[in-house]
């Protein structure tokens, strides 16, 4: 047991800060608590005099799955213009769970598609100051998904965002903090769930949640390294001027390079040197996406 403690750690302080495609389940999921929105849950906060609403939804395309009470942007109108308006979810870490955190819900959205929709923020500061899911995921945590948008899923002010059309979808979020800690995770996981339109009406109905899910990874003694191993890859020289070059093992994929706003800028395939010489100075975040669909993202600074 204390070899396989040892290999952990040693593994912790080795590992990049990445971003996955998929959930690692490690040992296995441990379920910690859930809410189908049919009783009150102490961990939402929610502004009984705004947009979104605990009951029984009224519309023709956000219906449950089944009969039963639900988290929607009105049960009974369309969403109008200008909006901005969220909810906020407290969750206090398990004890197990000091490390990785999952959240998990089941969601529908009726939406202007790539202009109106949702996203989520995280804070650590009990509500103080908020992240968007992305800036979190690529400075201090491991973060994985499932069904959930990319940083080319993008809202009317040029950021990423659930949007367009859809039902009944299970989306999974997982972070799995790394050493050395840059900041030790919260005793409170602070997330908001904010929903934006913009000045054009199009009589969309908005978006429902049914279920809301939390857990954990059970990673006690070890780590499964496979898939984070075949997709390791390295960033060099970086900072850089001109030329990046790209050290992995895959054989096939394709690298994306992004600027802080998500906004699509170079993509190629299998190509292990790209040019940056045309870029502004400042951060990009590169991509490198696999056959499979799971991803892995750098942070680059060009000077």
């Amino acid at each position: 047991m204390k070899i396989q403690t040892l290999l952990f750690l040693l593994i912790l302080f080795k590992a990049p800060f990445v971003s996955l495609a998929q959930i690692d389940p490690y040992l296995g999921i441990i379920a910690v608590d859930s809410t189908d929105f049919s009783t009150a849950c102490p961990y939402i906060e929610v502004n009984q005099n705004g947009l979104w609403q605990n009951g029984f939804s009224q519309k023709n395309f956000l219906q449950p799955n089944n009969p039963h009470k639900v988290l929607i942007t009105d049960t009974l109108q369309n969403y109008s213009i200008n909006v901005e308006e969220s909810f906020e979810i407290h969750w206090p870490v398990n004890p197990n769970s000091i490390f990785n955190f999952i959240l998990s819900f089941d969601h529908s959205m009726d939406s202007d598609s790539s202009m109106d929709g949702g996203r989520i923020e995280v804070s650590y500061d009990y509500g103080q100051t908020w992240i968007d899911i992305y800036e979190d995921a690529l400075t201090n945590v491991a973060f994985n998904t499932e069904n959930f948008y990319g940083q080319s899923d993008t809202l009317f002010d040029g950021r990423a965002g659930f949007s367009g059309h859809f039902s009944q979808r299970h989306s999974v979020l997982q972070w799995v903090w790394i050493l050395p800690l840059k900041s030790f995770p919260t005793d409170t996981m602070y997330y908001r769930f904010l929903f934006k339109s913009d000045s054009i009406n199009n009589n969309k109905e908005g978006w429902m949640l049914e279920n809301i899910h939390f857990a954990y990874a059970d990673m006690p003694s070890g780590l499964s390294i496979s898939q984070d191993a075949a997709l390791m890859f390295e960033c060099s020289p970086n900072p850089v001027e001109n030329e990046l070059h790209i050290s992995t093992e895959r054989n096939e994929f394709e690298i994306a390079i992004y600027d802080v706003n998500g906004q699509l800028l170079q993509q190629r395939q299998n190509e292990k040197t790209l040019n940056l010489s045309g870029f502004s100075n400042g951060v990009f975040f590169v991509q490198l996406t696999v056959p499979s669909g799971v991803t892995s993202t750098r942070k680059v600074f060009r000077h």
